[in-house]
């Protein structure tokens, strides 16, 4: 009798355990017909769990990379917006300026003031932050690039304003006096064998070259895949520095001071040549940003196709056939109620059942 009832109440554990075995193999189920993918890879993959794995880190590589070039495109997005307006800004001295290229034209009194206030809108523009750094500053962006027209440089202890009107002299009086005054000029923006004054005073940026005259690294990024992406403009590149050439002369001298017809056009002459020279620059180093921006958003195209290709191949491994996965579901929800009314069953039995 007492061995009876032993095994009665060894059934009733019996079948208690079974119950938890079966709602855990029901959870794990569910939970894999609802995200497709195995519970526990590693368990059943084995020897590729490894593959798995890699696959996953691959594709979360490439989507940290996918989100920092998204970060360099949006950064490439306002250099060249910055370039876009730079052009604008000298197309618009252009159209007052033009006219009185020659000669003294109806609008030569303007052109003073606008060379100044397209030059003082330059600076602004290229002096632009984006996060942290100065976009048109070089490897060295932690300082503003272009000095202000009046605002004295500490490493020269002298101004724009102050270096090109030594060099200047005054309006010049006849074609001899201007041409010494435009090579003066040209001394000072000679960023290349000039003076050197250029990026002493008026520009507090990463230099063209080193001291050993060197051309030193420009801004670049890595995009993944060991490409990397030279794409720094720079606020002493050849166009700026042209434009600022020809706006800083004519703001020196103004064409509306100059009564000698040779000074005036050996002088106005120059300062156009030069800004139109620079605006010609510019508008390459835009196709030139054009085309990097172009070469990123490619990249960044072929890694979210990469991606997908990791994902794909990490769910051939670890997914799981949704049929089989819901026919094992309403099994083992069978099997679960008939458990639990075979229970309720032996639950509902009485002290005298246990005991036959």
């Amino acid at each position: 009798m007492i061995s009876s009832a032993t095994s009665t109440f060894g059934l009733f554990d019996t079948d208690r355990k079974g119950l938890a075995q079966i709602r855990a193999r029901l959870e794990t189920a569910n939970r894999e017909l609802a995200t497709g993918l195995r519970a526990d890879p590693h368990a059943d993959l084995r020897g590729r769990a490894a593959q798995a794995l890699s696959l996953r880190a691959s594709a979360e590589r490439e989507r940290g990379q996918i989100v920092s070039n998204e970060l360099l495109s949006g950064r490439m997005e306002v250099m060249a917006d910055v370039l876009s307006g730079v052009r604008d800004t000298l197309g618009t001295f252009l159209q007052v300026a033009t006219p009185n290229r020659s000669e003294p034209g109806p609008t030569v009194s303007a052109v003073g003031q606008a060379a100044r206030a397209a030059y003082d809108a330059i600076v602004l523009q290229m002096n632009v932050g984006y996060g942290e750094a100065h976009l048109f500053a070089g490897t060295a962006s932690g300082a503003a690039p272009l000095r202000a027209w009046s605002d004295a440089s500490p490493r020269s202890g002298t101004s724009p304003e102050a270096i090109v009107a030594a060099a200047v002299g005054g309006p010049p009086g006849d074609g001899t006096t201007a041409a010494s005054a435009v090579a003066g000029v040209r001394a000072i923006f000679d960023i290349d064998g000039g003076s050197g004054a250029f990026e002493q005073t008026l520009y507090d940026g990463t230099p063209r070259r080193d001291a050993g005259a060197q051309p030193l690294p420009r801004v670049a990024a890595s995009i993944g895949g060991g490409a990397t992406l030279a794409y720094g403009v720079q606020a002493n590149d050849p166009g700026f520095v042209a434009a600022l050439e020809g706006l800083a002369m004519l703001i020196a001298a103004p064409p509306s001071e100059i009564d000698d017809p040779d000074a005036y056009a050996t002088w106005m002459g120059a300062a156009m040549t030069a800004i139109e020279g620079g605006l010609s620059t510019i508008r390459q180093d835009e196709t030139r940003l054009g085309a990097q921006q172009a070469r990123l958003e490619d990249h960044m195209d072929r890694q979210a196709v990469l991606v997908g290709i990791y994902e794909n191949q990490t769910i051939e491994l670890e997914g799981i056939d949704p049929y089989e996965a819901a026919n094992r579901v309403v099994q083992l929800t069978s099997t679960l109620e008939a458990s639990y009314a075979a229970t309720s069953m032996i639950s509902n039995l009485t002290y005298l059942d246990f005991l036959r």
